[in-house]
């Protein structure tokens, strides 16, 4: 009976620890996930990716890398290690010449690059190289494959030899699936904005609940913000001098789908008013449902005073041929 009661006991333990480790899975790819919803570079995705992949896989350094389309080079995008105060020549930034033709059509075959011990493995790729003079005795590799596209690998290694067992290998092939697809994500959203950047409008995407969630350079100037980041904090409703124009414009959004040739004034960053004028359109999934609104603004500020000149000098001059004729008749 004792027996039994211990038997139980540790398999509970274990189905407890197994629930703790799926846990743990799932909030690394709900992380990556929340990074890029929030908007952030590749870089930041990558790095939040490696640091969790850390805390689910023992291991000396986890690093992202990304390749070139013909699979000549290979550039480190991420980095989380041991910090021991030894110099390393592999570092975020670091650029060397794929020697590997086998790895890499492996990787693009989807499979994961493994190596239990260095020091019995041959390879005289530049990277092996490096891992060997550094001490590293075994790695994973888990190729980032998005829409049959290989992007890079997902690295984790160890100073130890035959550090990786068969669950970190599945593992480091879950986060690379997942980070592959944010990657990707992130790549065709930093190609817009830099595509965007070069239109001489303000550009703008921003969610139902009113949050920016893209601005081109051209917008973030006009408001006199420092940088896109500074912008994309604020509530879209706290730019609005009058919240009535930010009410008539969500009620003519939610009427149509569609804004046109709207006059608003807006707040800069230093307290300054301009007029703009905002087209816009709401973007829907299949089902109807409104995934975000996109417009365009141009800044009228300098139309309006040309034109409120203008009236005044009209004004004047009907004032003064007012006169003038009240003049003749009292003549």
């Amino acid at each position: 009976a004792v027996a039994n009661v211990l038997s139980s006991a540790i398999e509970r333990a274990r189905a407890e620890q197994a629930l703790e480790q799926v846990a743990a899975r799932l909030e690394v790819l709900r992380e990556i996930d929340r990074a890029m919803l929030a908007g952030s570079s590749s870089e930041i995705v990558a790095k939040g990716a490696v640091a969790r992949a850390r805390k689910l896989v023992p291991c000396t350094r986890a690093a992202v890398l990304l390749f070139d389309p013909e699979g000549q080079w290979m550039r480190v995008l991420a980095l989380d290690e041991d910090d021991d105060g030894a110099p390393s020549m592999i570092r975020e930034g670091f650029r060397a010449r794929l020697t590997d033709p086998e790895n890499f059509a492996r990787w693009r075959a989807g499979d994961v690059v493994r190596a239990d011990d260095l020091a019995t493995t041959p390879g005289r790729s530049v990277v092996a190289s490096a891992l060997r003079a550094e001490g590293i005795r075994s790695y994973v590799a888990a190729p980032l494959l998005a829409k049959g596209e290989l992007l890079g690998s997902l690295s984790l290694a160890s100073i130890e030899p035959g550090a990786f067992a068969e669950e970190h290998v599945a593992i480091a092939r879950e986060i690379a699936e997942h980070l592959a697809i944010a990657l990707s994500q992130m790549r065709l959203h930093e190609q817009r904005a830099r595509l965007l950047d070069g239109v001489p409008m303000g550009l703008y995407a921003s969610s139902s609940e009113g949050r920016f969630l893209q601005v081109n350079r051209a917008l973030v100037e006009m408001l006199g913000y420092p940088d896109r980041e500074s912008l994309l904090a604020m509530d879209v409703s706290s730019l609005y001098v009058d919240l009535t124009e930010r009410n008539r414009w969500r009620a003519l959004m939610e009427r149509s789908g569609v804004v046109r040739s709207f006059q608003k004034q807006l707040r800069r960053r230093d307290g300054t008013t301009l007029w703009t004028l905002d087209n816009a359109r709401a973007v829907r999934d299949e089902a109807g449902l409104v995934l975000y609104y996109e417009g365009a603004i141009e800044d009228l500020t300098e139309r309006r005073r040309a034109e409120e000149a203008r009236l005044r000098v009209e004004a004047s001059l009907r004032a003064l041929m007012a006169e003038s004729a009240d003049a003749v008749i009292a003549i």
